[in-house]
């Protein structure tokens, strides 16, 4: 039994896949939580002792023990839990039930909240998709695991001390969906150290390839988008790289492709970070009319390396889009003609090498998890008085 006394403990709940999110506030805010108390001392009586609790890969205990190596002389423990009957969705909904006791602040991570913790109790709400999706839901298991993820939703925040959002809206949505909240407060995400690290390429920007992504949430909209490339007359040749973490989603876009003889269209499976960095810095532009999105990462990931965006008109990128709004191109994402018509758009931009520049230093400057993570700190700082 775990008697030990944690000033923080994070939990990260369950990932399955390394493209998830989420997966950055189990490595890049935990590094940058310990940088800072390297850089301020006095940091290191608000976060430690520290608890890390998630279930996920392997690749994330190795990220998650390197962090604890290189950081030897701060207490950190890592405590993984295992998949309950060995199925991930089931071990989220017993996640809501864990006990979770010895600690000042509970911070949780990705949507899930222990319902059962002591101290304050912060919970990170990065979009409301599982209560209220974006489609339709089919047959009466969908119907019933929506009522009760609202059902958990709401205990949740009635439980939480803080609720913490990535955007404004999703905060608004928040407080438009359940009224009585007065606790919601916004603090941007970082991007992943690749981007923000990365040296920019002073050149023209004249690279023939497009960028997507594919996952099996039909909210990516991958198929409309094959199907405006498809259909969309350049005045060059252009190709699109489609980027997806699963190997059997890759071999059935291919054999869709294949299929009705669509060429110019390259499916590309477990793609890592360093290389995906370099395709962004390679492409044209990201499009990415997605049906709904919490943050929309990949949107940002293209901005801090300087190339456009088509993305959908029902995205909210306003907290920053003052200084990026000519690199970025709506669309409809229902309409193949409204996408294809912002693909010809985005391919004819003429976009000097200073505007992407300062365009990506901006990126960069603003989402880096050192300013989300002082942004936590004085968030937990407030719970401890």
């Amino acid at each position: 039994m775990d008697c030990k006394q944690y000033q923080l403990t994070l939990f990260l709940g369950r990932h399955k896949t390394r493209c998830a999110g989420f997966w950055m506030y189990s490595v890049e805010l935990i590094n940058a939580l310990c940088e800072l108390v390297q850089d301020e001392r006095e940091i290191k009586n608000i976060i430690f002792p520290m608890k890390i609790v998630f279930s996920g890969l392997d690749q994330q205990q190795d990220e998650l023990e390197k962090i604890k190596m290189k950081y030897a002389d701060l207490p950190i423990d890592i405590v993984r839990l295992d998949d309950f009957k060995k199925h991930r969705k089931f071990g989220v909904f017993f996640d809501f039930f864990r006990v979770c006791k010895n600690t000042k602040i509970l911070h949780a991570t990705s949507n899930v909240l222990p319902l059962i913790c002591s101290g304050k109790k912060i919970l990170t709400i990065h979009d409301l998709f599982q209560a209220y999706p974006v489609n339709t839901p089919r047959g009466i298991y969908e119907k019933f695991r929506i009522l009760i993820y609202k059902f958990l939703f709401l205990l949740q925040f009635n439980m939480a001390n803080i609720i913490n959002t990535d955007l404004d809206n999703v905060a608004d949505e928040l407080k438009k969906r359940y009224k009585k909240l007065n606790n919601v407060c916004t603090i941007l995400p970082g991007l992943k150290s690749v981007y923000v690290n990365s040296q920019f390429i002073e050149r023209e920007h004249n690279y023939p390839y497009l960028l997507s992504f594919a996952s099996s949430d039909s909210r990516k909209n991958i198929r409309r988008v094959i199907e405006a490339f498809a259909n969309t007359h350049f005045l060059e040749n252009i190709y699109l790289r489609i980027i997806t973490s699963s190997n059997d989603l890759k071999e059935e876009l291919e054999v869709f492709l294949k299929a009705n003889n669509i060429s110019n269209i390259e499916v590309l499976a477990q793609v890592s970070d360093i290389d995906l960095q370099e395709i962004y810095a390679t492409s044209r532009a990201l499009i990415f009319p997605s049906l709904a999105e919490g943050f929309g990462f990949p949107i940002y990931e293209a901005l801090s390396q300087g190339i456009p965006v088509v993305a959908s008109a029902n995205l909210t990128i306003e907290q920053i889009r003052a200084e990026v709004r000519p690199f970025v191109i709506e669309c409809d994402p229902y309409s193949c003609s409204s996408i294809s018509n912002a693909m010809q758009r985005v391919v004819s931009l003429s976009l000097r090498v200073e505007k992407r520049k300062k365009v990506a230093e901006y990126i960069k400057n603003t989402l880096n998890f050192k300013n989300t993570a002082i942004q936590f700190v004085k968030l937990y700082s407030s719970c401890l008085k």
